[in-house]
């Protein structure tokens, strides 16, 4: 989800996943199909997961779901992602990875996330690893969830202790 100009589905599609790259943008798209033109095993779509119809995802759900550098532009987070988590094949993953305000400069931190909205992200998953990937947030996350998304949602976020 997000896949921009296509660098992650690229290199998913090298090491042998059938790939389903999904962005918001017909531009972004377009531009990755362009670069990517070589390589086998990827499907460009352009949707919007929080307005569009989800129909052209796989029914049969997937092994990985990926959201780069996208979640903290997503308005209804918890019904998104636990929607995704949702399409994960038993023993899937959902691996979110988004800057953290410890680790952003002032000016950007409207795109990242503090620790409260990292505890509402991974609340309700069976398993969450958390990695740092070079000052980003790094969440594996495995299910199924076992929240209803609105109950995510309507969770206050605790703030980040210093």
């Amino acid at each position: 989800m997000g896949c921009g100009t296509g660098e992650l589905a690229a290199h998913l599609a090298g090491v042998g996943y059938t790939v389903d790259a999904v962005d918001l943008t017909d531009s972004a798209i377009a531009r990755a199909c362009a670069e990517h033109a070589a390589v086998e095993g990827v499907r460009w779509l352009q949707l919007d997961i929080e307005r569009d119809d989800p129909a052209p995802l796989h029914e049969e759900g997937y092994d990985l779901i990926t959201m780069r550098l996208v979640y903290s532009f997503v308005r209804d987070r918890g019904r998104i992602v636990h929607g995704l988590g949702e399409r994960l094949r038993d023993g899937g993953a959902l691996v979110v990875i988004t800057p953290i305000v410890e680790n952003t400069p002032a000016e950007r931190r409207g795109v990242a996330l503090d620790e409260g909205e990292i505890t509402l992200l991974d609340a309700g998953w069976e398993t969450v690893e958390r990695l740092d990937a070079d000052g980003l947030a790094f969440l594996v996350l495995r299910g199924p969830c076992h929240l209803d998304a609105r109950a995510v949602e309507k969770r206050p976020a605790t703030p980040a202790t210093p």
